[in-house]
């Protein structure tokens, strides 16, 4: 509920991560999960434990979003920055704060 219904009209876009499917297929780690609002401004990412390090494709090309983690474990929410799509969409993801599940949110700016 931190962005209102709007998660309602989601569209699950997995493919969107790079990587996405690193870990063991009868597993519970190593996955990673997107999805998107229609107009790319709101991205919602899901990274299981032991995800390495992941790129977003297919944001709006050279828009800024405003990125928080989200700990699942505590409910907190932390700052991770703004972050700018390039001349592709591509966006380079910050480093997870551990090795533990993480999810994050980015909000055009």
């Amino acid at each position: 509920m931190s962005h209102g219904a709007q998660y309602q009209e989601l569209v699950p876009s997995a493919e969107l991560l790079i990587p996405n499917k690193s870990g063991d297929s009868y597993g519970y780690t190593g996955w990673a999960y997107c999805s998107h609002s229609e107009d790319k401004n709101l991205f919602l990412l899901y990274f299981e434990k032991n995800c390495p390090q992941a790129k977003l494709r297919g944001a709006q090309p050279f828009v800024t979003y405003h990125a928080q983690w989200f700990n699942p474990r505590t409910g907190e929410w932390s700052e991770a920055g703004k972050l700018t799509a390039d001349v592709v969409g591509m966006i380079d993801l910050p480093e997870f704060p551990s090795n533990d599940d993480w999810a994050m949110s980015l909000v055009r700016v």
